[in-house]
């Protein structure tokens, strides 16, 4: 079972399978078809629990059960591929024009804030595509109703990975202080704290606490 820490983060930022459907007032079937065909992203968090059962006449016996989370922003994403179902009958339709949008306001918001090549630009992408149906931009975007903050929340850990040599480097002079910090508050606007089971792996932790901590030691 989780601890009351653990079940307090998903509670704030997070919806069961259940509760989704019951929010945008679409049943189960809807929200694993439309995942199933990319129109929404993936579950974030599958939560697994195991309750033993024994009797003096009978053997012991366990019952497993799993409960899908879901980034609470996923909401935007199944109103929108509600409204294009009800048009379209068709989920295959549906996840194609989903996939099209974000598609579109994902490169737009790359190509105007960075310098990357286009064989870079549509490497993120697929990159992107991939993790989105697995439901990774759950755990660390902040909010992700919207491809161009999933895009932000990227570029911004990126640019604070490549200024702090991912979190190795060794000293800042006052100059680098203030551009530090500068790069933290946009990684901020766009990044989830990280769940406790995932922190101590996280780029929070790696890129800001850890070199923040360093930099008041040395004050």
């Amino acid at each position: 079972m989780f601890r009351k820490k653990e079940s307090e983060y998903l509670k704030q930022y997070f919806l069961s399978k259940k509760d989704l459907a019951h929010v945008t007032e679409v049943t189960v079937e809807f929200i694993n078809e439309a995942v199933a065909y990319e129109a929404v992203p993936g579950a974030s968090y599958t939560v697994k629990n195991s309750t033993s059962f024994s009797s003096f006449i009978f053997e012991s016996s366990i019952e497993e059960t799993s409960t899908e989370f879901f980034h609470k922003d996923i909401v935007v994403w199944v109103n929108r591929a509600k409204e294009l179902y009800t048009q379209n009958k068709s989920f295959k339709a549906t996840g194609q024009i989903v996939q099209d949008e974000f598609k579109k306001q994902y490169l737009n918001y790359i190509s105007k804030h960075s310098s990357f090549s286009e064989e870079e630009k549509i490497a993120m992408y697929l990159n992107t595509k991939k993790h989105l149906k697995e439901g990774t931009y759950g755990v660390c975007v902040l909010d992700m109703g919207e491809a161009e903050n999933i895009a932000a929340k990227q570029l911004a850990a990126y640019n604070l990975s490549l200024f702090t040599d991912d979190g190795q480097k060794p000293s800042f002079n006052t100059q680098e202080k203030a551009k530090y910090e500068t790069l933290v508050q946009e990684y901020n606007k766009y990044t989830m704290p990280f769940a406790p089971w995932d922190y101590p792996n996280s780029s929070r932790k790696r890129l800001v606490d850890n070199l923040q901590k360093k930099l008041n030691e040395e004050v």
